[in-house]
Parts: C-alpha cells; sequence; structure tokens
C-alpha cells in the first residue's frame, strides 16, 4: 500500500506540474518515468542483472549481493499504467487529472489492479466525470462476460494446467510427441488462463458501470504474427507501439530501423514478462518473426501469397514453440525440449484423456467463432434463453473445475 499510494502521488502531482510550468515540464517527466520504470526494475529486474553480472566478474573475485525482495502483485501493470498517464498529459493528449480521489481510482480500480489490461487515463478519467451507468442489461452483460471468463480459467486452464505442469516437470523422460502435445496444451492453457482473467475483470467492471478495453480477440486466428500481436494482450501490444515502437522512431527513420525498432520493442516485450534468459529469447523469437514476415511482405506479397489456411498453421506452430520457451523454467529445459520434438525423441507417452477432449472442443469453438456462430451463445440477452447459457456455465464450472488451485499465470509478472 505504501508502494501504491508513492505511485500515486508522485505522478497525480507531476501531472498537475505539466500544466503549471512547461519549461521545466520536460525534465519533471523525466523524473516521473524514472520513478516509475526505476521501481518496476528494482523490484523485478535487479537480482536478475547482478546474479548475470556477478558471474562475469567472479573471476575477479567479486560478488555483488542480491536483495530478498518480494515482487508486489500487479507492480509491471500499474507501472506502465502510471507511464502512459505521465506521457499523455506532457504530450498533451489527455487533460491532468485534478481530483486525487479519481487517480486514485483509477489507479487502485480492483478489476484490473493485478493483471490488466493495462488501462489508460484517457480511456478511463472520463468516465468518472458522471455517475456509471448501471442497468439490468449492462449488469447481465457483465455477468455473461464474467463467467465466460471463469470458465475459461477454472475448467479449461486448471485442467490443463495438471497435465503441462506433469510434462514440464519431468520433461527428461517422455517422448518427443508427449512434449508436443504438451506444448499445445500450454497454448490453449494460457491464452484460457489470461483471457479468462481479461474477461473476468471485464465483466465485473461493466456490472459495475465502467468500460474496459478488450484485451484478447482470438489471437490463434490470426494469419501472422504481426496480426497475432494486435489480437494477443491488446492492452500491452498497443502500448509497447505507442510508447516504445514509435518514440524511438517506428518507421520513420529508414527501413532497417524499423526493422531494428520492431525487434527491440519485442525483446524489451520479453523482459518485461520476466527477469529470466528464457522469457528474452521469447521477445526475441518473436522480434525475428515480425522482421521475417515484414521482409516476406515487402517482397513477395505480389507474387508469391500464402493461402490463409498455411499462413494460419505456420503462424500457430510459430507461436506454439515460442511458448516453449516462456513455459520453461530454464533455457536449458527448453533447449532439451526442442530438440526431444524435433529429432522425435522415444520415451515415455503420456496423453492425457480429458485433454483429448478439451482440445478439439477448442478448436471446434475457434471455428464456431471465425464463422460467427458463437454469437448466440457469447452475446445472448436477457431472457429465458441467456439465464439458461449463464446457469450452464456455473454449473460447469461447479461440476468440472479441477480441485487444485492454479494461480493466474499472469500473476508473476
Amino acid at each position: 500500500m505504501i508502494l501504491l499510494f508513492g505511485y500515486i502521488v508522485v505522478n497525480y502531482f507531476c501531472g498537475l506540474f505539466f500544466s503549471k510550468n512547461n519549461r521545466q515540464a520536460k525534465a519533471c517527466l523525466i523524473c516521473a518515468i524514472v520513478f516509475n520504470i526505476g521501481i518496476l526494475g528494482v523490484f523485478k529486474y535487479y537480482n536478475f542483472f547482478t546474479e548475470n553480472l556477478s558471474i562475469l566478474l567472479s573471476r575477479f573475485g567479486i560478488q555483488i549481493g542480491v536483495l530478498h525482495l518480494i515482487l508486489p502483485l500487479g507492480i509491471s501493470f500499474f507501472s506502465f499504467q502510471c507511464v502512459s498517464y505521465v506521457i499523455d498529459v506532457y504530450q498533451k493528449k489527455s487533460e491532468p487529472c485534478r481530483s486525487f480521489l479519481d487517480f486514485s481510482f483509477f489507479i487502485l480500480y480492483f478489476p484490473k489492479l493485478m493483471v490488466g489490461p493495462i488501462v489508460r487515463a484517457t480511456d478511463f478519467l472520463p468516465m468518472l466525470r458522471n455517475r456509471p451507468e448501471i442497468s439490468f442489461e449492462l449488469f447481465f452483460a457483465g455477468a455473461r462476460k464474467f463467467l465466460f471468463g471463469l470458465f475459461s480459467k477454472l475448467v479449461i486452464a486448471d485442467t490443463l494446467a495438471l497435465y503441462v505442469n506433469t510434462v514440464f516437470d519431468n520433461y527428461a523422460v517422455f517422448n518427443g510427441l508427449t512434449l508436443f502435445f504438451a506444448i499445445v496444451a500450454y497454448s490453449i492453457q494460457i491464452y484460457c488462463d489470461f483471457c479468462g482473467y481479461s474477461d473476468m475483470a471485464i465483466g465485473c467492471s461493466r456490472m459495475l458501470g465502467y468500460d474496459l478495453c478488450e484485451n484478447f480477440n482470438l489471437p490463434y486466428l490470426s494469419g501472422s504474427v504481426t496480426e497475432f500481436w494486435r489480437r494477443w494482450h491488446i492492452s500491452l501490444s498497443s502500448w509497447l507501439r505507442d510508447y516504445l515502437y514509435i518514440p524511438m522512431g517506428g518507421n520513420k527513420k529508414g527501413e532497417f530501423r524499423s526493422y531494428l525498432n520492431s525487434f527491440l520493442t519485442m525483446l524489451i516485450g520479453g523482459l518485461w514478462h520476466g527477469s529470466s534468459w528464457t522469457f528474452i529469447i521469447w521477445g526475441a523469437w518473436h522480434g525475428v518473426a515480425l522482421v521475417i514476415h515484414r521482409l516476406w511482405k515487402k517482397y513477395t506479397t505480389d507474387r508469391l501469397g500464402l493461402p490463409y489456411g498455411i499462413a494460419l498453421i505456420l503462424t500457430i506452430v510459430t507461436v506454439m514453440f515460442g511458448w516453449l520457451f516462456f513455459r520453461a523454467t530454464t533455457f536449458q529445459q527448453a533447449v532439451t525440449m526442442l530438440v526431444k520434438i524435433i529429432t522425435f525423441s522415444s520415451g515415455i507417452g503420456y496423453y492425457d484423456p480429458t485433454v483429448l477432449y478439451i482440445l478439439p472442443v477448442c478448436l471446434l469453438a475457434h471455428v464456431a467463432a471465425k464463422f460467427g456462430w458463437h454469437k448466440k451463445w457469447y452475446e445472448c440477452k436477457p431472457s429465458v434463453w441467456g439465464f439458461f447459457v449463464l446457469w450452464m456455465l456455473l454449473l460447469s464450472v461447479l461440476v468440472f473445475r479441477p480441485t487444485v488451485f492454479q494461480p493466474f499465470v499472469y500473476n508473476q509478472f
């Protein structure tokens, strides 16, 4: 709470300072960004960099001590939220919030506090100028969204997590096909886990009369890695574009520079997810994939366009093998699993029947979404049919959820 109060006070008064002192506004902006990112860096990255630096300096007999800190929940999300606020106010894209209570509410608003979406002040603060609109229809829509998220998390993601954890924790004994099957299961798990949280946050907020931005838009239907990042964790990918990629020059400083900016943006995005080499490699993997896709579009679009089906498969395979580094606890584990998959390594075969049932259902759900067949369920109105859908969702959660609790994947970030 002390940490959150510090974020609120510093960014609130910096926003007011921009409107009163134009000469020193840039210096104040730099101080605010250093404060927001600096605290995040100390808690999240200090030990990672000192441990790697100690390895380099150990030959000279130099050791750097680590800090025994607990990572505060949600610090990556509300740090980025505060950075976007001070930059928007400095660039006159948003008016500074005059009410300390409103600004505190913006930072502390509980549905999105821990795991996002990363809400911008330009979207949220205007809603505080009027009383929230609360109606039976909006409450029903929020409850529907919340229950879909709850079902995704507890029934699908947590069930798949039991299988994925078993395989990744004992990867040395399983064959290559089982490891590949676990990556497929993890791809669905992390999507249903994080999208489930976002849907619950959006649904809970809607029941209170506030609208949060959508954070996912069926990313596994993407025909390219570029499109995938327009559909996956939308609030983060748009934040990285607006506050990192564009300030670095975007695509306005030459072709090579635009490719380099895309790569560096994804590399930093990978580091944002966690202080580990596996996350850095995951970010670099996507950075290289983005550059390759842009080069492909430039040199082959007019002569060789891939059919959607082939492009979809290539995108999914690229993303899935990226998830291998994202999920692995060490770089060695990721490489070992990758080699075993590519070489069709022998070992124990383990294919959970429940997982075998869930994966085709998720595939059919994506096909239904592609053709819009899901709208009858997902956009049901207050009616007998609508209440039946909600009741079936709630009943499914109560009956099919695993007894073992699985934390949200993005809590660790």
